[in-house]
């Protein structure tokens, strides 16, 4: 079975999102705890 076109996709697992957008391990995990520090941020500043 052939592997699916990443493009293709509509939901792409991590490692899926790691080679689709070409980056390391490490820089894809600090853009995923960066982006979940800015929501819960922004959570608790919307529940004042």
């Amino acid at each position: 079975m052939a592997k699916p076109n990443l493009a293709e996709k509509d939901i792409l697992n991590p490692s899926e999102t790691i080679e689709y957008f070409v980056l390391s391990r490490r820089k894809f995990y600090d853009l995923l705890k960066i982006r979940m520090e800015k929501i819960s941020w922004h959570a608790t500043e919307n529940a004042s």
